[in-house]
């Protein structure tokens, strides 16, 4: 009798102190915490958190709740366990990375992505490794400074602004990746294939590279500068404005490539060929190289 009373008068100083409906969020929880299961309490110890069982969540979102929320019951009938912890670990992640924050307003707190253009910050001393970027325009836009790449690729994410200075790239197949106004600049790279991936305003200089197709990726104002270069054909990519400077290549044929307003200064091709790919405008200055070929390319004023 006197825990019943006392039950009551706890009950009665809730609701004093903060009223009915308050009072009444503070019981449910106090209802759902003695419905945690041995399992839950231990996840919780160990992460933070615990992922509530279909019956849990009818008490904090069903009707008789002073949370009912039917919609959000209703989407959740189908969220595993799994489900709900991927979530969790992607929005930490985004969170840590600046891509959601928490926003404040009239006392509900909720979770916003934040615009693109907060996000472009520098890349820098974070070497990168077996990385995949799948539709990240976001990630390859931002200036890679001083952090090799090895073993990853580049699908499907165009990049503006991406810049990368002194970060070498080694084995990073580069596809459906159109990139703009993102120098490279003292950055070799090595069997980086770039296929459909059209360059425009991406100098490359200082940079050498060996192994690096082109297959069909048109290339303007990309121009080469003192970048020597192996065995980096270019195949039906056709190009313009793009001077080669300093730049003598090797075993690096043109094949169905036409070119204009690109001159070769001080770049002399050696064991190479220029196969079906008409050109103008595009002299050669000091640029004889040795055993060059020339097939069914006929040039004007060049």
């Amino acid at each position: 009798m006197e825990i019943l009373q006392a039950k009551k008068a706890a009950e009665a100083a809730k609701n004093d102190i903060y009223g009915k409906h308050e009072a009444s969020k503070i019981e449910l929880f106090e209802r759902l915490q003695s419905t945690y299961t041995p399992e839950q309490l231990l996840q919780m110890n160990r992460t933070g958190y615990a992922v509530l069982s279909p019956a849990q969540r009818e008490l904090v979102y069903g009707l008789s709740s002073p949370y009912n929320n039917s919609a959000a019951l209703e989407d959740m009938r189908n969220v595993t366990d799994e489900d709900a912890h991927r979530t969790v670990r992607d929005t930490v992640r985004d969170v840590a990375a600046g891509r959601l924050r928490y926003e404040a307003k009239r006392g509900l707190v909720k979770l916003v992505a934040v615009q693109s253009r907060r996000l472009k910050r520098a890349i820098v001393l974070s070497p990168l490794s077996n990385v995949i970027l799948v539709n990240d325009p976001v990630t390859v836009s931002q200036p890679l400074i001083l952090s090799p790449v090895i073993l990853s690729a580049l699908i499907n994410s165009p990049a503006i602004f991406g810049v990368v200075v002194l970060s070498p790239w080694l084995f990073i197949p580069v596809v459906l990746s159109p990139r703009i106004f993102s120098p490279v600049v003292l950055s070799p790279f090595m069997f980086v294939p770039v296929i459909l991936t059209p360059l425009a305003f991406v100098p490359v200089i200082l940079s050498p590279g060996i192994m690096n197709p082109f297959v069909l990726s048109p290339l303007v104002f990309s121009p080469f500068i003192l970048s020597p270069q192996v065995m980096t054909p270019l195949i039906l990519s056709p190009f313009a404005l793009n001077p080669f400077i300093g730049t003598p290549n090797v075993l690096s044929p043109l094949i169905l490539s036409p070119f204009v307003l690109s001159p070769l200064i001080f770049s002399p091709a050696y064991v190479s060929a220029l196969v079906l790919s008409p050109y103008a405008l595009s002299p050669a200055f000091q640029s004889t190289g040795a055993i060059f070929t020339s097939i069914a390319s006929p040039s004007w004023l060049s």
